[in-house]
């Protein structure tokens, strides 16, 4: 296990703010940011991220709220925050209101950046200042382009708190993960480690920048002197066709899944292609391999964490455990707990992870901040003899149904096995006479058409009896999270309302 990163002069490792101010002095006119809105150069994002950093300095602000898109502001700001040695409190700007004034609220945060045209939405659900990011960078607009010219960023402390990171979902308490400025610049040598990624490469983000992988991969690249493309959603055909001019890019199971499909052209095969968010079937990574290549990885992480485990292509697909998630990524120390620790009869332990990548503090609405040096990420999991690790479900991932525990994870496994199936939820209604109805949502891949009757016989010849759904929804696609996870809350309600 590697020592921490906490050395507050950087002589060890550049930090964020140091690596900006290199890469505009070495290359100030090559393109550091690409938006929807525009594009930054270098020198474009060490002068925005200054001016930000003396508007926050100048302000005294303690703790900031980033509710803001997929544009070049939000990456400023968080570099902005790691010059001023402040936290920043990212949301997802698509949420309600309400929740984000919630979270913010939980954090202390004490200013809030939010993109143009939120403002007055921010200001009804907070009683701090709120001011919008820049989409036209009239900050700098006549500043000289010239390395000689540039004024540098405060250096910042890898020991200070860098970012402040939701974990919990939208109902019950919420919980943060403290994140310091050298935990940020950890996991950038962890992904270098692990996935090789190229010095000044591109990177293609269509993930939200307020989740952790979208971030950190964002801020990774340009702590290499990349280019970071920035898409507010994923659209299918537009990724096909702009990936073909990146280095590498992060989507989640599900977008993997719809690239499998509609890929008619394999990319590069030097391009990396990471895929994290959810447990990847098997059949998807051995599509992928076939119709799309590239290097692909399988990502096992957590926002508390950074990645966990890492598995090549090839990893999964030598292995016949399915659950196969890696290897303990670079730096990262699992030590797995007695297997009796978690529920009865459950397939796997839970684990303690350490590494100079974990947070430094858990956060709980109401409860304080417990500072950690390992956390437990809820998974259950074991370990083979050649040292690879395999996901077996979440912990508190369990459905009782006629007095038996089910794991989700195990039965979705099993259908994804099932011809012509693209993905599943095995969701719990509530029943009074089961405790968990279990009902499967299912969606086909292309237009392969199910009926009832096989999926039963299909999960007769697979499952146990009490494993087996008791009723099916075929669904043309998923309701997904902001975090492009399926969202398993609003297809309770769907069904519960009686949908298809």
């Amino acid at each position: 296990m590697l020592p921490s990163i906490a050395d507050n002069s950087g002589t060890l490792l550049p930090t964020l703010t140091q690596a900006v101010n290199e890469h505009a002095q070495v290359h100030p006119g090559r393109c550091a940011i690409e938006d929807e809105y525009r594009s930054l150069t270098w020198s474009d994002l060490l002068a925005e991220s200054l001016a930000m950093t003396r508007f926050l300095q100048e302000r005294k602000v303690k703790r900031l709220g980033v509710s803001a898109g997929n544009e070049a502001g939000h990456l400023v700001a968080l570099i902005a925050a790691a010059a001023a040695e402040i936290p920043a409190v990212p949301v997802a700007p698509e949420w309600p209101a309400q929740d984000i004034g919630r979270r913010f609220q939980a954090s202390g945060v004490d200013y809030v950046l939010c993109s143009p045209g939120d403002e007055d939405r921010m200001r009804s659900v907070t009683q701090v200042p709120v001011h919008a990011v820049s989409r036209t960078g009239e900050a700098n607009s006549a500043h000289n382009h010239t390395a000689a010219a540039l004024e540098m960023l405060p250096a910042g402390r890898l020991d200070a708190l860098h970012v402040i990171a939701s974990t919990g979902g939208t109902s019950g308490k919420l919980k943060f993960a403290h994140l310091t400025h050298g935990n940020t610049v950890s996991r950038f040598i962890a992904q270098v480690a692990e996935f090789g990624l190229r010095r000044r490469g591109r990177f293609l983000c269509t993930t939200p920048l307020f989740h952790g992988a979208g971030r950190s991969f964002s801020l990774s690249h340009l702590y290499l002197g990349g280019t970071v493309l920035l898409r507010e959603h994923f659209d299918l055909q537009t990724w096909l066709r702009e990936v073909r001019g990146c280095t590498a890019t992060f989507v989640v199971p599900t977008m993997a899944s719809r690239i499998v499909d509609a890929a008619t052209e394999r990319v590069d095969d030097s391009l990396v292609i990471i895929i994290s968010g959810a447990k990847l079937d098997p059949g998807v990574a051995q599509r992928w391999v076939a119709r799309v290549g590239g290097r692909m990885f399988n990502y096992y992480g957590s926002v508390e964490a950074g990645a966990m485990a890492v598995a090549t292509a090839q990893e999964m697909l030598e292995s016949a455990d399915r659950d196969r998630v890696g290897m303990a990524a670079f730096g990262v120390h699992f030590q797995l707990l007695d297997a009796q620790a978690g529920a009865p009869g459950a397939p796997g332990s839970q684990a303690l992870v350490s590494g100079p990548g974990v947070a430094v503090a858990i956060e709980t609405e109401g409860s304080g901040v417990i500072a950690c040096t390992d956390i437990n990420p809820g998974d259950l999991l074991t370990r083979d003899a050649s040292g690879y690790l395999q996901y077996k479900g979440r912990a508190d991932d369990v459905l009782i149904t006629g007095g038996v525990n089910v794991y989700p994870a195990l039965v979705e496994d099993e259908f994804r096995q099932c011809e012509g199936v693209s993905e599943v939820a095995l969701l719990g209604l509530p029943s009074a006479q089961w405790g968990h109805e279990l009902v499967l949502a299912v969606m086909p891949r292309d237009t392969h058409q199910f009926d009832e009757a096989a999926l039963r016989a299909f999960a007769k010849d697979r499952l146990a009896r009490y494993a087996q759904p008791k009723r099916y929804r075929i669904m043309r696609e998923f309701p997904l999270t902001s975090a492009g996870k399926i969202d398993r809350r609003a297809l309770i309600a769907m069904f519960g309302e009686g949908g298809t």
